[in-house]
């Protein structure tokens, strides 16, 4: 961390010396002499003819005309109130021609060659007199800078390179942050083949310590679960044989016996095992496939016809599910998982729901979902609970404990299922009580 904090560092400070650099180079060479033809004219010259009456009439004014013919390239001339020219030389005729429209102001005159000379005449105060002072540059010069170029050049230069070094040191920051972040959003839904690019783990910076220690991560996670998934399959394989033999032993002790309540309370944990089994291998299957068979299909037909089935089941505890959606809702998918699915969470409501009471089933399309929730009116699930229940084994001990006969694993299968067709599944408490399922699966329109 130290190594990427002094690169950081010394790129930032690195970036701003050159652009401090470059800066400074063009603020030199805009405003490497100013005078006439540059940024203050108008004031330049009216601080000249002010110098000019002051050496007319108390200093040398030959001199000084020198020096601004030497300096700035400019000629001068000063008109006393009679309109005779104190030098000794009076103003060129084109000079007195173009003050007479603007005496006061800077006029550009244009010659052929497109160049400006500049003309200045200023109204000057003076000890003994008023004065009118001509001043004009000698000859045709370039173009003026402006003040943009002057001043705001180097300062714009300036910004745009300290804007373009902290850009392509976000780049430089973020663009491994990015990688690293969108492999840990892959590996937080379940993606345990999910690996940092090797554009960031061949870095030798912090940020490429990081990409490697990740990957060797997930290669562990990987393995476990691979031999968690192996050990569950082959437990699963091995209970089966004597799960038989208890069954066959139970029946015949029936048959010699008679039928009693110890021998059916062993055939109901039996067959209870078996199911149990029976689930851990269709888990294991689903996660370890990455496709099924899918065919477009109608799923209002099937969701009436577990709603059916589970109202027969359960009308003995006057519980009752009742469904509502429009016609015409098509999927893709594989009907037996499907059906397995849905008539789990539908099942499960009535489950959980107090006798007397009923489990609300909607149907509904919602832009590329086929959208199903089932919501009942039981206790609900505690909020801290409530992203667990479609793990494994996971039971929600204050609101729906084991009493109800089941093994937890009902709603671990609904979730894979769901996973396998691309869709999602969800759950959230009532306001009014209860706990509402909601299953997302893509409509045929989506994949077509």
């Amino acid at each position: 961390m130290k190594a990427l904090f002094t690169r950081v560092l010394l790129l930032l400070l690195g970036s701003f010396t050159v652009v401090a650099i470059i800066a400074v180079l063009l603020f030199h060479w805009v405003s490497h002499e100013i005078g006439p033809g540059d940024l203050h004219l108008d004031k330049f010259s009216r601080h000249i003819a002010s110098e000019l009456v002051w050496e007319h009439e108390h200093g040398d004014l030959e001199r000084f005309n020198q020096r601004l013919r030497r300096r700035h390239n400019v000629e001068s001339w000063i008109i006393d109130e009679d309109n005779q020219s104190i030098n000794s030389q009076s103003p060129p005729a084109d000079i007195l021609e173009a003050i007479e429209s603007y005496p006061t102001v800077v006029f550009p005159q244009q010659d052929g060659s497109g160049d400006r000379r500049f003309i200045f005449a200023h109204e000057v105060r003076g000890d003994r007199q008023d004065y009118r002072v001509i001043i004009a540059s000698r000859g045709p010069q370039k173009p003026s800078r402006n003040r943009f170029v002057y001043f705001w050049l180097p300062v714009f230069v300036f910004i745009v390179g300290v804007l373009s070094a902290s850009i392509l040191l976000g780049f430089w920051v973020l663009r491994p942050v990015r990688a690293i972040r969108k492999s840990t959003s892959a590996l937080s839904e379940d993606n345990l083949e999910v690996k940092v690019p090797a554009t960031i783990t061949r870095r030798n910076d912090a940020f490429g310590e990081l990409g490697r220690e990740f990957n060797r991560m997930t290669e562990r996670v990987s393995q476990t679960v691979s031999n968690q998934n192996q050990l569950l399959r082959d437990v699963s394989h091995e209970l089966r044989s004597p799960l038989a033999r208890i069954q066959v032993a139970a029946s015949l002790s029936e048959q010699k016996t008679g039928k009693s309540a110890e021998l059916l309370r062993i055939q109901d944990e039996v067959e209870r095992l078996n199911n149990l089994i029976e689930d851990l291998m269709r888990l294991s299957r689903l996660k370890n496939e990455g496709h099924v068979n899918m065919k477009k299909m109608d799923l209002m037909p099937l969701i009436e016809t577990l709603v059916e089935d589970a109202n027969y089941e359960f009308q003995q505890h006057q519980r009752q599910a009742t469904l509502s959606g429009p016609e015409g809702l098509r999927i893709f998918g594989h009907r037996e998982l499907l059906s397995g699915m849905y008539e789990n969470v539908i099942r499960n409501g009535l489950r959980y729901t107090p006798d007397g009471g009923s489990v609300r089933v909607e149907c509904r399309l919602d832009e590329k979902w086929a959208i199903v929730s089932i919501a009942d009116n039981g206790p609900g699930v505690d909020e801290t609970d409530i992203e667990r229940i479609f793990e494994p084994f996971f039971r929600a001990d204050k609101a729906r404990d084991i009493s109800s006969g089941h093994h937890g694993i009902g709603l671990a299968l609904s979730k894979a299922i769901a996973d396998l067709h691309g869709g999602q599944i969800n759950a959230e408490n009532l306001p009014s009580g209860g706990l509402r399922v909601t299953i997302k699966i893509p409509s045929s329109t989506a994949r077509d």
